[in-house]
């Protein structure tokens, strides 16, 4: 059981780091961000498997482990959506300059993110507002599934067994992510991300 509590953040971080691995060198500048994309999605199966190998399997069966992964992967591209829009809106507003190791250098006005380039920096933003909208999705769905377990009526669906500020601390949270990803796609000016966050709103 003690592995089952670290291999689940960890998938979350592997899936994140490759969006915010910054380190490139010519020749070929995209030889690292790939390597670690690829020892990064090793490490998700790794996990994944070692998961699956010493846990025992849920009551809800492998639907349910599926379910599982779904949420990590979900909260990995999220995480890497957010921490993408704050290096982006640091770019844009010119005050990255002092962390040249962890962020790529920009010019102001310019947000790209480590991902070098506008267009996939929007694009990513757009992944997390899917990712973002899916875990609303699923926490208003496990609130009714456990409101109607509890007592079946409409207190007990929006208070979740007496835990009323779970409820409100869950949807604050939200609204500040999709503050932070809107002023994010905003900074990048990018006409993909604008049609990507037309087509997922």
């Amino acid at each position: 059981m003690p592995l089952a509590v670290f291999t689940a953040p960890l998938m979350a971080l592997a899936v994140a780091f490759p969006f915010l691995f910054q380190y490139t060198q010519p020749p070929s500048t995209n030889f690292w961000p790939l390597m670690a994309a690829g020892l990064c999605g090793w490490l998700v199966a790794i996990a994944w498997g070692a998961r699956s190998a010493c846990c025992a399997p849920t009551d809800r069966g492998a639907g349910g482990d599926r379910a599982e992964m779904a949420v990590w992967l979900s909260a990995g591209l999220l995480l890497a959506a957010l921490l993408a829009s704050a290096i982006g809106l640091l770019q844009y507003f010119g005050a990255a300059t002092g962390l040249e190791p962890w962020v790529h250098p920009s010019r102001p006005g310019q947000a790209m993110g480590n991902l070098r380039q506008r267009n996939q920096q929007a694009t990513l933003l757009s992944m997390g507002l899917w990712a973002l909208f899916w875990a609303a999705a699923q926490t208003q769905r496990q609130l009714l599934v456990d409101g109607r377990g509890q007592a079946g009526d409409a207190a007990a669906v929006r208070h979740t067994g007496g835990r009323p500020w779970l409820v409100g601390l869950a949807g604050v949270l939200m609204a500040w992510a999709l503050a932070l990803l809107a002023a994010g796609i905003a900074a990048t000016a990018s006409r993909t991300g604008l049609a990507q966050w037309c087509v997922i709103g």
